[in-house]
């Protein structure tokens, strides 16, 4: 599949991409930053990783074993705009913010949700998941959208090096709510016989294998990202990281990734910062009373554009 792409945000027929992000749920903006910035926030998101006393999060290994040879994630930069302002740029740029504009309309927020990730890896799931899960709906409220503005810091060529979605699924229920609540079930109750493990064993896969669904989607594919390009996709959009094309192949220097959200400056966005806060260990900054905006703030007025 070819990813809807913007190459000139001055030539942007608006409304013909507002519904292509309705029906599919993304949007590619290549060449967002240029790749020597790139090596430059590569440089800024080690160091202060490699800094840092805490901030690894726990991946689901025993699925991605399956896909994957790696090592423990490096580390996930929290508030990664207060802790490190010069790489706003990544979302306070003339074409980022142009498709904002398109995307949600004129008068939007971004959230106090930017991190960086160093090594880190997922499968599948919409980032509104968990939230459901907990009873947290209102993204199912049809004024709602948010966004992932995602940039993934080298190119996605078979080594793992970028994204996985699946169009139009935002449009859909979820369906890893149920899935989530099933699997483990599922899997002691496999534990327990012989004969479906032997079944499954003899079907190369394709009888009780309970977790097929979380690794691969018929209708998916990998976005063609280069390093430097901004991936804008719908929360609610079921998505997982790349898989490399042989186990254990990875980007030079490991795989390196921005996401912030922004928001329709309404209602909803309200809900997110709600919710987030209840993750305490996730989102500690938004309970600490000493955080530092003012240099996010700063630049995203610049932008034309508020940041919570």
């Amino acid at each position: 599949m070819t990813p809807l792409t913007v190459e000139k945000t001055s030539n942007l027929d608006k409304e013909a991409i507002e519904a292509q992000f309705q029906r599919d749920g993304y949007v590619l903006v290549p060449g967002a930053i240029s790749r020597e910035r790139v090596l430059e926030i590569r440089k800024g998101i080690a160091e202060r990783i490699n800094n840092q006393s805490s901030g690894v999060f726990n991946q689901p290994a025993e699925l991605l074993q399956k896909v994957y040879s790696q090592e423990p994630a490096k580390g996930i930069l929290t508030d990664l705009f207060v802790n490190y302002p010069e790489a706003l740029d990544v979302a306070c740029n003339d074409k980022v913010t142009e498709m904002l504009k398109v995307v949600l309309g004129d008068n939007f927020v971004m959230l106090p949700d930017s991190t960086a990730h160093w090594g880190y890896y997922n499968i599948m799931h919409a980032d509104t998941t968990t939230a459901e899960q907990q009873g947290w709906m209102y993204h199912k409220e049809s004024d709602y959208r948010i966004v992932v503005v995602g940039m993934y810091l080298q190119d996605n060529q078979g080594d793992g090096g970028g994204l996985y979605l699946v169009p139009g699924t935002h449009n859909e229920p979820d369906p890893f709510v149920k899935l989530r609540r099933e699997l483990p079930g599922k899997q002691a109750k496999l534990a327990k016989s012989p004969l479906k493990r032997l079944l499954r064993t003899l079907s190369l896969g394709r009888l009780y294998n309970y977790e097929k669904p979380f690794l691969e989607i018929p209708t998916g594919f990998d976005v063609p990202t280069k390093a430097g390009d901004v991936l804008i996709f719908d929360m609610r959009l079921l998505h997982r990281s790349s898989f490399p094309l042989e186990k254990g192949l990875q980007p030079e220097g490991g795989k390196m990734s921005i996401f912030v959200h922004a928001s329709r400056n309404n209602q909803h966005a309200t809900n997110y910062v709600d919710y987030i806060k209840t993750k305490f260990e996730a989102y500690a900054h938004l309970h600490n009373e000493d955080r530092n905006t003012t240099e996010q703030t700063r630049r995203c007025e610049e932008y034309g554009f508020t940041a919570l």
